[in-house]
């Protein structure tokens, strides 16, 4: 069980120490990483017992830190729901605007409300080999930065990705599929999708 709170300087979630249970809102403090290792599942509470972050009720991931999440083909690392399969059951991961770091290699992210967010200007901010998927806003919420989202699966959310006030974003070999309403929500200038599908989308 993660009760919620800072993880610390240095954390790492396993495979082998799955599930991890979040209860409360998890932060990787400034100047602190959390490496989740291939095969590692993360499931979210229903509800936020620290009652604190963006959304009061709902669970979050919050970086402000180093997020270094290394699943595989064979190895996926899995966020999601402890109980059930609901859209908006738990917020999602968010790179706060002080995150250092925040990589994601070959995960699915589930049951959110907003499966990740960007709000972050500096270090490296990546998704690769990433799925997201039954989630009722976004499945990628872009408000600071140029994230780089390279073969991203999204499908079942309410935008695919949608890129806010003066961010951007580079989005390669992508498949945005049966969203709710745009696969790509561009505000301004600067972001380029290339060889990306969008489709079953307004």
């Amino acid at each position: 069980m993660i009760p919620g709170g800072s993880l610390g300087a240095a954390a790492t979630w396993t495979s082998a120490g799955s599930p991890y249970i979040v209860q409360g809102d998890a932060i990787v403090p400034a100047g602190g990483t959390l490496t989740i290792e291939a095969g590692a599942e993360v499931r979210f509470a229903s509800s936020d017992a620290l009652g604190s972050g963006r959304d009061a009720a709902r669970v979050e991931l919050e970086v402000h830190g180093t997020l270094d999440v290394n699943g595989t083909l064979a190895s996926p690392v899995t966020f999601r729901a402890n109980s059930g399969t609901a859209t908006n059951t738990w917020y999602g991961i968010i790179a706060a605007s002080d995150a250092a770091s925040v990589t994601v290699d070959h995960a699915t992210v589930q049951h959110a409300r907003r499966a990740v967010s960007f709000a972050s200007s500096s270090g490296t901010q990546m998704l690769t080999d990433v799925t997201v998927e039954r989630c009722s806003e976004r499945g990628v919420e872009i408000e600071a930065g140029s994230p780089a989202l390279t073969r991203l699966r999204a499908t079942q959310t309410e935008y695919g990705v949608r890129v806010n006030n003066a961010a951007s974003a580079t989005i390669d070999e992508s498949v945005i599929w049966d969203q709710a309403n745009y696969g790509i929500y561009i505000s301004t200038n600067g972001t380029t999708p290339g060889d990306t599908v969008v489709s079953q989308s307004t």
